[in-house]
């Protein structure tokens, strides 16, 4: 009896076993359809959103990536502050001074 009680239980756990990957495997598939409608689908429904909702119009004028000759500093500005600098540091290299960012 012990026998036919464990050849029962692993048919009724394999029976169940196979539905719930069957039955898994549906409803994976149906989520991947749904993703699928969705991706399909989007383009149109932005388009629509376009029409509905159109693009803010900017009212200042676009501004250039390159900076303007004019608001660059001028070469002796330039040379100056890389003189302090290479003067800081070297100064802190000299005293062994490692606490960090300039001050």
């Amino acid at each position: 009896m012990n026998s036919t009680f464990a050849v029962v239980f692993a048919q009724d756990v394999l029976g169940r076993g196979i539905a719930i990957a069957v039955t898994g495997m549906v409803i994976v598939f149906a989520a991947l359809l749904l993703v699928t409608a969705f991706i399909t689908v989007l383009p149109r429904m932005l388009n629509v959103f376009a029409q509905v909702v159109p693009e803010v119009q900017h009212l200042h004028a676009p501004q250039s990536l390159s900076p303007s000759p004019d608001l660059l500093p001028d070469d002796a500005v330039v040379a100056a502050i890389g003189f302090v600098l290479h003067t800081k540091i070297q100064r802190q290299t000299e005293t062994g001074d490692s606490e960090g960012p300039m001050q």
